[in-house]
């Protein structure tokens, strides 16, 4: 589509209001606005924010609800030539009055009221009392300059003093209008789950508006929900979205419907899992949205690199790609050299996506946005902190950041490689490492989602001892920040966390308490707090609603109210498991009489305790690499869905009867096994004649073989006392 690339935001909204004025321009659970309405009721609130403020360039702070008011006012303070910072109205006061301090804006719309300190040369106005106004015919905000200042966004850096990165109109621009990494057509709907202080906001909001599409507003409850109420019909119309590389991940763990009917994904923030993309790909065949990894600091406006996965990805880093449209990538040596081919250095990143820098923080801006000469004339470049490589394939690689390193016991420790390593281990799902200071040097303390049980044996075998951490600690889930980042400063916070559990009172809260105490991974729940002050963040609140929701007629349960209603007892009481859902599952102890048959093996058995001749093996040859967690996972599923796999024989000496016993689902491991080509097959026989212990151990066992040769095999071994051929179809 030939179009002249518009000079600032409003030209290119201006462009679609003339051409498609009834169009959709954003949609949300309680209206939607056409472009002709956004742009009336955006020109009625300029005018009356025009009586409150002096002049074009001023910083006008949004304390607003993410919603069409919103949308609202940031096009009224673009066509007063000012900026616009959007703030949550949660924000603690603490960190609000910090912001005003830093930024002293002109004017601070709100919809609520607040109780902190505002500066003297700052308006406070609540969005119902704004003076009266007559309409005005045109703004001074059309004739903003590409380098004008649209709005500001406070990074969300894990350490020091919080920053506010000023981007330009040309900024948004380069990174929304006509993207060369994504295709967003006039009449689209683009989704928006960010929430409007976070930079990505800026991809949900300009990416629809300049290119003739319509936002669709959306809350994490509406990726995952399984029913048909009416509050969420909104997710239909989403054709592309994009959301953070933590919520992703929860997502595939779960249940994600939505997902399936978008045409493209955009995922970023932090490094994507391959084995997470191959289980997406896995899960929406056999058409797929197209994924996109996607990099960039606020810095260089939201997006600089994009690539997009292609389904039959295979390796183990997922490069992050190159420029977009425009945007150089340089990486360079500590000198400031280019670096030979293959080596790492830091990414520098030039051209119009570059940010104008931290606004009123010139020595930063100096340190960070620095001028290069790789080029005739010099260039203004972003250093971005992380280290990456280029690979064979002409794409960049995430490799770490380049400040990362510390000092424990005069040794020097990376971080970024330290925390590479504890990944790799089994059942590790994320992890983070920090440092603590004692008496004598820093400490390394881990936190790792998952299980962690073996994790300081297993990098006792790969790691020198003074790169082992001091403490590891377990946590359900790693806390993240309302931008998706891990929050590392809620991460000490967690160690004190001790909550004693009570006992819910009906069957069908029982059964949900098992649910998220699954989810959780720990027992120490107390159902009469909240699911955050149990150790719970937002995407196990999806998670759970993802298989837990109300029965079809009542009031839909938010993952918000999940999280911070107390006593959580209050919300489980309303759920119940949605249809077909076997990712949490919930047992109690079962027994039964055992059969005459049951008896007479368990007999045979106790007398030759070494009798092998009741297995019923099952073997299964493989050619190349299976996804062995997936494997491990669909096995949990078995486990779980069918009680034969959990059951025991045991004989009860007080009833003086042999019993079936089925046991509550605990986690069922696959075993794997490296062996040579040659003797696989004596390995497996072997495997296959070690006897059932049938007052010990459930009926299935699992493994996987790998051999030097690229074949796998399955093996298989139930016991014929609780499996028969009949059933599995021999």
């Amino acid at each position: 589509m030939n179009i002249e690339k518009p000079q600032n935001l409003l030209a290119a909204f201006h462009h679609w209001l003339q051409k498609t004025p009834e169009a959709d321009a954003w949609v949300d659970t309680q209206q939607c606005l056409s472009y002709r309405e956004l742009d009336e009721k955006s020109a009625t609130l300029a005018a009356k924010l025009a009586v409150l403020i002096g002049k074009p360039g001023d910083i006008i702070v949004l304390h607003l609800e993410k919603g069409a008011d919103m949308a609202i006012a940031i096009l009224a303070v673009l066509k007063l030539g000012a900026s616009y910072l959007c703030v949550e109205p949660r924000t603690p006061q603490a960190r609000l009055e910090q912001l005003l301090a830093d930024v002293t804006p002109a004017l601070v719309l709100t919809s609520t009221v607040i109780n902190c300190a505002v500066p003297q040369t700052t308006h406070w106005v609540h969005s119902r009392q704004l003076p009266e106004a007559s309409p005005v015919s045109t703004f001074l905000g059309y004739h903003s300059t590409p380098q004008a200042c649209a709005c500001l966004f406070y990074t969300s850096g894990t350490t020091g003093k919080p920053k506010a990165v000023a981007v330009s109109h040309q900024g948004i621009l380069h990174m929304a209008w006509q993207p060369d990494y994504v295709t967003i057509l006039p009449g689209q709907g683009v989704g928006s789950v960010s929430t409007p202080a976070f930079d990505a906001f800026s991809f949900d909001f300009w990416a629809a508006l300049t290119n003739g599409a319509y936002t669709v507003m959306l809350t994490p409850d509406m990726l995952c929900y399984q029913g048909t109420d009416s509050d969420l019909k909104p997710a239909a119309a989403v054709d592309v979205l994009f959301i953070t590389t933590a919520l992703f991940h929860s997502l595939i763990l779960g249940s994600a419907p939505l997902l399936a009917s978008i045409s493209c994904l955009l995922v970023g923030g932090e490094a994507l899992r391959p084995k997470a993309v191959r289980q997406f790909y896995r899960q929406f065949m056999p058409n797929p949205p197209q994924l996109i990894q996607v990099y960039g600091p606020t810095e260089c406006s939201t997006f600089a690199t994009a690539w997009p996965v292609p389904q039959n990805f295979i390796g183990d880093r997922l490069p992050i790609g190159q420029g977009i449209r425009q945007t150089q990538c340089w990486v360079l040596t500590p000198e400031g050299e280019l670096v030979s081919e293959g080596e790492s250095g830091e990414l520098y990143l030039s051209g119009p996506g570059v940010a104008l820098g931290y606004y009123a923080d010139e020595q930063t801006t100096r340190q960070k946005f620095v001028e290069c000469h790789f080029t005739s004339t010099p260039i203004c470049c972003y250093r971005t902190g992380d280290k990456v490589r280029w690979n064979n394939q002409g794409q960049l690689e995430w490799l770490a950041r380049i400040d990362s390193q510390v000092k424990v016991r005069g040794f020097r420790v990376d971080l970024n490689e330290l925390e590479q390593h504890i990944l790799v281990a089994p059942d590790v799902e994320a992890a983070v490492v920090l440092t603590r200071e004692n008496e004598v040097s820093n400490e390394l303390v881990a936190f790792v989602s998952g299980r962690a049980d073996h994790l300081l044996d297993f990098l006792k075998s790969r790691l020198p001892s003074w790169m082992l951490p001091h403490e590891v600690h377990s946590l359900p889930a790693l806390p993240l920040t309302q931008n998706g980042k891990i929050d590392r400063q809620a991460l000490f916070q967690s160690l004190a966390m001790q909550n004693q559990s009570k006992e819910l009172q009906t069957g069908r809260e029982q059964d949900a308490e098992a649910a998220l105490r699954c989810l959780l991974r720990h027992h120490n729940f107390n159902p009469q707090l909240s699911l955050m002050d149990n150790g719970g963040d937002s995407l196990t609140a999806m998670r759970m609603l993802s298989a837990w929701q109300v029965p079809a007629g009542q009031a839909v349960v938010t993952a918000a109210e999940l999280l911070y209603n107390t006593p959580v007892s209050t919300v489980l009481a309303r759920l119940q498991p949605v249809a077909g859902q076997a990712t949490i599952t919930l047992d109690n102890d079962i027994s039964h009489v055992a059969s005459s048959e049951q008896l007479r093996m368990w007999f045979i058995q106790q007398r030759d305790p070494s009798l092998y001749a009741y297995a019923t093996p099952l073997q299964f040859e493989f050619q190349g690499q299976m996804d062995d967690e997936c494997l491990e996972q669909a096995l949990q599923i078995l486990v779980k869905r069918h009680s034969a796999f959990r059951t025991r024989l045991e004989f009860d000496i007080n009833l003086q009867q042999l019993l079936q016993r089925v046991v509550p689902y605990t986690d069922f491991t696959l075993v794997h096994q490296q062996v040579s080509d040659d003797c696989w097959s004596n390995w497996a026989k072997a495997w296959f004649r070690q006897p059932f212990q049938l007052g010990q151990e459930v009926a299935l066992r699992a493994c996987l073989l790998t051999t030097d040769r690229d074949r796998q095999v399955l093996l298989l071994n139930m016991h014929h006392a609780l499996i028969d051929g009949e059933s599995m179809n021999f």
